[in-house]
This record gives structure tokens, sequence and C-alpha cells, in this order.
């Protein structure tokens, strides 16, 4: 925003001086009936555009997004004449979204051993102290053997509002039982953490955000006691872990869409009992690790409803992890022609392509208002080592097969309405090599 003005002036050999005036921010008017505190959103609008600053439209971008990301707010912003010449006021209007709400679902994707068949449900309440804060409640049970529950609570709020910097606590905690060749096994784990997000990148075209997390895990896990020897068969450890992470996504082609993250986590494994060390034995999977994830994917429209995505996602690790710090390549979100809990690695990447057709449907009362089916066909590959170092210190090998070759290929369908309901039926079919350490050899998977 700027004026053009031309000063008094003689031309002299034909040139003419104009003076550009570039506008700057007046103060902010903000209409709020929202259940956010007017005095957060004022703190980040006074930041984001300040009285006095030249007027540009990244500020203002960015701006308009972080407000539109408060919990439970709906946020327009215009531009108006402001009260001295050459100002502009930010008008802004908050308006009340949705405070409450939650969701429920099904699907076949548990372990086997605990239970395919889970129910989740989960809630979210927005701004109850007027903060742009959130509480969320996530609940999950495997219903078909009641022999899985996992439950966790998210608080987080804006620290101030001025830069729009998020903080955050989360704990859950998981039960489990299962039953194997007629032993019992059961454990349970308490996890706790604090975060921080700062949203680094706010334009119409990119979004990217910095995480850094903080937090511990304690494991107990009891095994049958015909594992006993020299010890009680329950390992029992800790997990202190820290991680700072980049993701994003950009909007880099015509009718493209680039998502990335990367993250470096270290910590430490803490084996708190003789049976835990008994277990990580050769392996020595105790003590610290670090580890780094990244992944990327892009979603490229192609013509009329058709479209492409590839994506890859894997880790790198500087020793051999713990379970609880492995990298899963099978599953319904990774290669989806092997079960939950196959292709566990040190170090592995997971690839997928996907071609897809999205149609509308017609606007029946049992599809919803805004019905949709997407049609796709896909294709995901993985490789891995189940250890970053497979020597046993002995001369031997940790496994006789370290290095994993996973492949896939099938189609999936998706009957949505946006913010409603979605399902998703998936069939893939294994081509690559089976999982030496898996419980089924199923060429075929079916996933809901």
């Amino acid at each position: 925003v700027a004026r053009a003005v031309l000063p008094p002036q003689t031309l002299k050999d034909g040139v003419l001086t104009i003076r550009i005036i570039p506008g700057r921010y007046d103060s902010a008017h903000i209409s709020n009936t929202s259940s956010v505190s007017t005095s957060v959103a004022q703190r980040l609008v006074s930041t984001t555009t300040p009285r006095g600053d030249v007027v540009t439209r990244k500020q203002l971008e960015r701006e308009a997004l972080l407000l539109g990301e408060i919990p439970g707010v709906n946020a327009q912003v215009a531009m108006k004449s402001g009260s001295q010449p050459g100002t502009t006021t930010p008008d802004i209007t908050l308006t009340q979204g949705k405070q409450f709400g939650g969701y429920v679902g099904l699907d076949n994707q548990g372990d086997p051993t605990t239970g395919r068949s889970r129910v989740m449900l989960g809630g979210y309440a927005n701004n109850l102290l007027g903060m742009g804060d959130q509480l969320r409640v996530d609940l999950l049970d495997a219903y078909e053997k009641s022999d899985l529950f996992n439950g966790s609570l998210d608080y987080s709020l804006l620290a101030g509002g001025g830069y729009g910097t998020r903080v955050g606590v989360n704990y859950s905690h998981l039960n489990y039982h299962y039953n194997l060749s007629g032993l019992g096994f059961n454990g349970y784990s308490d996890n706790w953490g604090l975060y921080v997000t700062q949203p680094w990148i706010r334009t119409s075209r990119a979004r990217v955000d910095v995480r850094l997390n903080a937090g511990q895990q304690f494991l107990t896990d009891k095994y049958p006691d015909v594992f006993a020897s020299n010890s009680s068969p329950r390992g029992r450890k800790q997990v202190n872990i820290g991680s700072a992470a980049i993701t994003g996504s950009v909007a880099d082609l015509p009718g493209g869409l680039t998502g990335f993250g990367l993250v470096g986590t270290t910590g430490n494994v803490g084996l708190r009992s003789e049976f835990s060390r008994d277990i990580s034995g050769d392996a020595n999977s105790g003590g610290q690790f670090a580890r780094f994830n990244y992944q990327i994917n892009h979603d490229q429209q192609v013509w009329g409803p058709f479209s492409f995505y590839a994506g890859v996602n894997g880790q790198l690790a500087n020793n051999n992890l713990d379970a609880s710090q492995k990298f899963l390549m099978g599953g319904p979100s990774a290669v989806r022609a092997y079960d939950i809990g196959d292709g566990s690695v040190d170090e592995g990447v997971v690839g997928t392509a996907e071609v897809r057709s999205h149609w509308s449907l017609p606007a029946l009362a049992w599809l919803g208002n805004d019905p949709s089916l997407t049609l796709a066909t896909f294709y995901d590959q993985g490789w891995g080592e189940q250890w970053r170092n497979n020597d046993n210190g002995r001369g031997g090998r940790l496994a006789d097969s370290n290095n994993l070759n996973l492949a896939g290929a099938g189609l999936y369908a998706t009957v949505a309405d946006a913010g409603n309901y979605a399902l998703t039926m998936t069939w893939a079919h294994r081509t690559g090599n089976a999982d030496p350490n898996a419980v089924h050899d199923d060429n075929d998977r079916f996933w809901v």
C-alpha cells in the first residue's frame, strides 16, 4: 500500500519527479465476539503488524493466517483508512467458531495379538481459558479381544499470543495383554511430554513450523514365568527423550502441494531391571541413542479428476535401537501389504506412489452435503536393516537376514464428506519378501 505524489517542480529535460510514500500501519481495530481474549489477539496483531511499520503483503498474510489458526475462532482481516494521512488500519473481525467437537472411529488396524478391531473416541474443547488454548482427549480400545487400551490428554495454549508460539503438555497411558502359544504377556506404559511450537513461515503458498519436544517414557513388560532364570520376568525401562522438528508444506507448482518433515531425536534408554538388561543382551540397545527421521511427499493435479502422489519417509540411527525407537515399515500407513509391526528396523526407508481420481457424489441425505469418492491404485516399497550393527560381539550375527525388502501394490476407495466422516477400504497384495519375524505370512491385506 503506497501513494504516488507529484511534488511542486519545474520540468527540466523532460524529467518528471514522482514521490512514492509507502503506507504505514495505524493502530488495529478488533471486533471480537469469540471466546478468545481480545488481549491475546491484540498482542498477536501488535507484533505482526506494528503501528508505524510499512505495510507489506507478507505481514498481512501472516497476521490473517495466525489469527485463523487460533482454535475455535473465525477470523477476517480487512484494511481501512487510518487516522492519519498515509496510514491504514487493520480491521479485524473475530467470531465464534466451533468450541467443542469430537469424533468416533472404527478400524481393523490393530495388532493381531491384541485385537485387530479397534474403536477410537476423542474430543476437544477450545478456549476454556480464553488464551487460544485447546484441550484434547483421545481414547483407543481393541474391543475385539479387549486386550489393549490407550488414552491420551493434550493441553496447549498461546504463549502470550505475540508471535503465535504455542506451548503444551501431554500425557498418555497404555495397557496391553495377549496370549501367544498358551502363554500370557501383559504390560503398560506411561508417557509425558512438553513441547513448544513456533510458526516460522506463514504465507498463502507456504507454511513451516519449528517444534521442540522433551519427555519421558516408563515401560513395563510382564513375561510368563517360563522366561524367568535368575531374575523376575519383568522388563522395566525409562526412556528420556528430546527432539527438534521442522515440518511444513509448500504450494510450489500449479495444482501441486509438497509436504516435508525433518526430526532429530536423541535420548537415553535406561534398563531398570535385570530382565531388561538380559533381553537387550548382545544387541546393546540400551543407553544413549540418536535417530533422524525424514519425510517428503508431493500431490500433483494432472488432468481433470486425476492426480499423482509420491512420498518417501525413513529413519537413520547411530546404533542399535530399543524396540520403542524402531522404524516400522509395515502396516496401513507404510507398506500396506504387510501387517502391523512387520518390518521393524533401526534404519529404513519407505516409498509410495499413487494414481488418484477424485469424484463428486450426489448430495443425498445419507451421504452428506458435499460427498466425494476417491479411487486410487498404489505401489509401496520399503528397505531396511533390522540392526544398525548386526554383530553380536562374539563373531556371530544378531539376525540371519538383517536386510528387509518389503513391497506391495493395491487399490483403495474413500467415501467422505469433509468435516463429517470418511470411510476408506484398502486391498494390498504382497510383491516383496516376507518378514522373517512376521507372525502371519499372508499375501493379501484388507484394511478399513
